[in-house]
């Protein structure tokens, strides 16, 4: 009862952080106190079914936590807002918290259906919301779901929408698949009205990475007959969407914007070039946690993971952050080589190694340790490492073998 209140709770919070209160209006203080109900159900949980506390604790978010208090330590004697540095900090230990709280219930529940299912929904919601009311955003031709989301951030949450539904699909069920080939498309359909660049392009990206990687070891030990007809589905579906994808594309805003240079990507330009010259003012400590929009001539913050995290924590900070990622990849790597791990989950992990891979090349036009969604995707990948390790998965047996 107390997981299930604590699912509910964050379920709860994601919702109302990245829709609700776009959408609608919001209430100060209701993403953490919905954040700390969720918490608070978790701990009783962990406490009544003596899940030990190193569960769901991994190296990379100690290595975040690490980087978290460093940024603070060393903000404080190098910046003069220390409230701003304070709260920002405060913002980024939240986001921590919500990733272990995902992998402590994908520990509960020894998957990471959760946090898919929830990412599914939220795409979802924000797809059909934006085909039936969405406005241009902030003047432009770009559409989001109100005219002050930025439709970047729409599209990317659709990006990672098409990965949950990858990673859903049950090829032997009629079902999965025409819901698969539905969502995909209406995701894919409302990355275009966004007209954002770089969601349009993961989202091509991720496709294809699925179609070369994954989906033949999908059909490899199926039966012959099933195999055609897997083929079939999937050239149908390929040039159903070619066939009514293409004119839309065509008449698109954002075939305009990739056939021109816009003002917006000369300001990206600067931003990156800005962020360089303050990493060479300071490369070691940087000049302190979510600086730079205080003193850029752009007044927010670089666009780049990489760019800001340079910036404003200095190589110390950059190790810190970005070793983590080069954890979860050994990780995801460790268990598709692990021949002794059962076929099915080496091929999520295949999965798993693509939404890395997105992640990753996102991070040069979008800020991840400053974002929720990217929060959930990263709790994704660490959860599933968690749940399907070798060494993880003896951790949970023997705590179950103890309740037994």
């Amino acid at each position: 009862m107390f997981l299930n209140l604590s699912k509910l709770f964050i379920f709860l919070m994601i919702i109302y952080g990245n829709y609700f209160q776009v959408v609608f209006f919001s209430v100060r203080g209701t993403t953490e106190a919905l954040g700390f109900m969720a918490v608070l159900f978790l701990l009783v949980a962990i406490y009544r079914k003596s899940m030990p506390l190193a569960a769901g604790i991994s190296m990379e978010t100690t290595l975040w936590f690490i980087f978290a208090f460093t940024s603070l330590f060393t903000g404080y004697f190098i910046m003069s807002d220390q409230t701003h540095l304070v709260l920002s900090v405060l913002q980024y230990i939240i986001n921590l918290v919500l990733i272990i709280a995902l992998c402590y219930i994908s520990r509960f529940d020894e998957n990471i259906d959760f946090i898919v299912s929830v990412l599914l929904f939220l795409a979802f919601l924000c797809a059909i919301t934006t085909i039936v009311w969405g406005q241009p955003f902030a003047g432009s031709d770009q559409i989001s779901m109100t005219p002050s989301m930025n439709p970047n951030v729409l599209g990317l949450l659709l990006v990672f929408g098409i990965f949950s539904l990858l990673y859903k699909l049950d090829i032997s069920k009629r079902s999965s698949i025409v819901f698969v080939l539905f969502g995909t498309g209406l995701m894919f359909y409302t990355i275009i009205l966004t007209a954002s660049k770089k969601s349009f392009l993961a989202a091509c990206f991720l496709i294809l990475y699925w179609l070369l990687v994954v989906f033949g070891r999908m059909i490899r030990n199926v039966s012959i007959n099933k195999k055609i007809l897997a083929l079939t589905v999937l050239l149908v579906a390929l040039s159903s969407y070619a066939f009514y994808m293409t004119p839309i594309l065509q008449d698109s805003v954002i075939m305009d914007r990739f056939s021109t240079i816009s003002t917006g990507d000369e300001t990206r330009i600067g931003m990156y070039q800005e962020a360089y010259q303050f990493f060479k003012s300071s490369p070691l400590l940087g000049i302190g946690f979510n600086n730079y929009r205080l003193l850029s001539v752009y007044h927010t913050y670089s666009h780049s993971t990489y760019a800001e995290v340079l910036a404003c924590t200095g190589l110390l900070g950059a190790v810190l952050y970005l070793s983590a990622f080069l954890i979860m990849a050994g990780k995801t790597i460790k268990i598709i080589a692990d021949g002794r791990i059962d076929s099915s989950i080496r091929l999520q992990a295949r999965n798993i190694f693509g939404l890395l891979t997105v992640t990753l090349l996102l991070g040069a036009g979008v800020i991840h340790f400053y974002d929720m969604t990217s929060s959930i995707i990263l709790a994704a990948i660490i959860a599933f490492n968690q749940v399907n390790s070798p060494t993880e998965r003896r951790i949970v047996e023997k705590n179950a073998d103890m309740q037994v």
